[in-house]
């Protein structure tokens, strides 16, 4: 190979790949044909890791052997026209891989130049997929190529060359580690699923760095598995301990035009049709591939102990990569009644109409159809269960007991009793009507948030009034002033019904509350005061000042909840109002009057009598107020 055709362009890959040291390499062109397009010059920059692994390389010669050239073909007979026939698609398929490439496609580029090896394999085409592997992350498999590219293909390269590609390996090395695998009994080595060679190894296998599955398969014993973690430059050792299987079966595996096909079986390659070997009792998935664009469908089979299955399948035509990604992860999913797993698949299916069904239990089964056609884009199904809240798995919420004690002050702007009627006018002074309120409730609450609760506690409000009554008396309708002081009380147990209902936010809440409730009022109006006219002035006599009368008080109280629920404790504050639209009871003091006092003169308040002034009076009428608390709560 010319220094033009390789030499430059891999020397200035490896100038150009590398960070620091390198930023881009040239992919190398097929040799030059009478009407071909010219090589390009250029390729998209680098891209991120790819989820396929690439096939692994086939081994080197032995170290002694000299260098292999690049393979000619015959020169004349039927070997001759294939051998020309396999060149030309070879390099037909790197022709189209370096176009993908500038396209920015490395996927398919590198699918291209892989397809291309496998037709004919040339220092070209091992060349630009050793390339696309570095750019792709998998800086592993761009590891082996680059070495076979040495070993295999050395008759093909210059002394500036090999000098080239050396730094591009050196960087490689330290972007992998490498697992050094054992067993006694030997068996063919799979890491996350790709194909890794046969123990014994003769060095460690290498790997990108990051936790990887270990696989041991041999015929007649069980699967050996581990997963370990493996950073850059670092070997890990995993000895492997392979124990025969009891009570095997045998299964035999055929393609059906005796074609040599490749067998997979629970995604692990074990051999060529026909096949047959021993597997657990149990079922198995079973799947055949002839290169890379023929095969079948994944097919379950029972393997019973003691026993032998056949599977006889036909390659087809496959359709494009599919791609079936499922939530929750768990979910088992199917293709045509062929269960292939859960969380992720990736493979391939021959050209037609499929059916995907996708099941967990607790969720809506979800089927969806997939068409493959031949040469179409790659597909990926993204099926996302919806929840079946009726199924058993998820258990119903269950409600819950509360028990809750409450306080806080009671404010308003009046009792609305007789003696505030006539307020403000009428009176010196007026305050506003306030107390306090002690309770608690108990009740049930419902998985959906409301909750019904009967509870009970005591209250009291009171008013100070400062107020003038005025009439006349006497044969000279004398005019006298009554001064009165009104210290209200309204007090007593009351009983509740109501419901609330509150939503979560995580550690918080919000919610409502409507409580119907009765007061059983004690109500009293201590009066004092004094009688005054023009002449003098006098206390006022009332017979039973301090009289309580006691009355049934309804009312209606809404309320805006939020609180912390800290454990099955729950603190939280209260905004709400009280109404009570009843009036009170009649107070029935008794007599009132001026404290008289003989031989007194016509116009003295003294020589007054008694009057009706105060008849009928009550502590309250309907009135409203404000009832802030404070809240605790626990459930059980």
């Amino acid at each position: 190979m010319s220094h033009r055709s390789l030499a430059m362009p891999v020397l200035l890959g490896v100038v150009l790949l590398f960070e620091g040291s390198m930023a881009r390499l040239a992919l190398a062109q097929p040799s030059p044909t009478p009407g071909a397009a010219p090589a390009p010059s250029a390729a998209p920059p680098p891209a991120a890791a790819p989820s396929a692994a690439a096939p692994s390389p086939p081994a080197a010669p032995p170290p002694s052997a000299p260098p292999a050239a690049e393979p000619a073909p015959p020169s004349d007979g039927p070997s001759a026209e294939r051998a020309a026939a396999a060149a030309a698609e070879a390099r037909e398929l790197n022709r189209q891989g370096i176009t993908l490439l500038d396209a920015g496609d490395l996927e398919r580029a590198l699918d291209h130049f892989l397809r291309a090896r496998k037709v004919l394999a040339t220092t070209k085409n091992t060349t630009n997929a050793a390339i696309v592997l570095d750019r792709l992350g998998r800086y592993d498999e761009s590891l082996e190529l680059y070495e076979e590219l040495l070993l295999r293909y050395a008759g093909g390269l210059d002394d500036e060359d090999r000098a080239a590609i050396g730094p591009a390996m050196a960087e490689l090395r330290k972007k992998v580690g490498s697992i050094g695998v054992s067993s006694s009994v030997g068996g063919a080595v799979f890491i996350d699923g790709r194909a890794r060679g046969k123990l014994p190894l003769s060095i460690p296998i290498r790997v990108l760095p990051g936790r990887h599955t270990v696989r041991v398969v041999r015929s007649g014993y069980v699967d050996f598995s581990t997963t370990t973690e493996v950073a850059a430059g670092q070997t890990i050792a995993v000895e492997a301990t392979l124990d025969a299987l009891q009570g095997v079966g045998q299964l035999l595996v055929e393609e059906v035009d005796g074609s040599f096909a490749d067998v997979f079986v629970d995604g692990v390659k074990l051999g060529t049709t026909p096949w047959e070997g021993s597997l657990p009792p149990g079922e198995h998935l079973v799947w055949l591939r002839v290169g890379e664009d023929r095969g079948t469908a994944p097919s379950s089979v029972r393997v019973v102990g003691g026993q032998s299955a056949l599977v006889r399948r036909k390659a087809l035509p496959l359709g494009p990569p599919v791609t079936v990604r499922v939530e929750p992860r768990t979910a088992r999913f199917d293709v045509d009644g062929v269960a292939l797993g859960t969380d992720t698949w990736t493979g391939r299916l021959p050209v037609g109409s499929y059916a995907l069904s996708v099941s967990e239990p607790g969720y809506f089964t979800e089927k969806r159809p997939l068409e493959l056609q031949t040469d179409g884009a790659p597909m990926e199904a993204v099926v996302k269960l919806r929840v079946d809240p009726d199924h058993p798995r998820w258990p119903r919420p269950e409600g819950s007991f509360l028990v809750e004690i409450y306080g806080g002050p009671l404010v308003g702007p009046t009792l609305a009793g007789t003696a505030d009627e006539g307020c403000p006018e009428a009176c010196d002074s007026s305050s506003l009507a306030a107390g306090y309120r002690l309770g608690a409730r108990g009740g049930y609450r419902f998985p959906f948030g409301l909750a019904v609760e009967l509870g009970g506690g005591y209250l009291s409000l009171r008013q100070s009034i400062a107020r003038t009554e005025t009439e006349t008396f006497g044969e000279a309708d004398t005019t006298i002033d009554y001064e009165l002081e009104d210290e209200v009380h309204v007090r007593g147990p009351f009983f509740t019904a109501g419901a609330s209902w509150r939503a979560e936010l995580g550690n918080f809440f919000v919610g409502a509350r409507g409580t119907f409730g009765v007061l059983v009022a004690s109500a009293s109006d201590p009066l004092d005061g004094t009688a005054r006219t023009t002449s003098g002035s006098t206390g006022v006599f009332v017979e039973d000042p301090g009289k309580i009368v006691v009355s049934a008080a309804p009312f209606l109280s809404p309320e805006a909840l939020a609180g912390v629920r800290l454990g099955p404790i729950d603190l939280g504050l209260s905004l709400g109002l009280a109404f009570f639209p009843a009036e009170g009871k009649e107070l029935d003091r008794g007599s009132f009057g001026p404290e008289t006092r003989d031989d007194v003169d016509p116009t003295d308040p003294a020589a007054a009598p008694f009057t009706t002034l105060t008849d009928g009076e009550v502590a309250n009428g309907p009135f409203w107020v404000f009832s802030p608390a404070v809240t605790a709560a626990m459930t059980f």
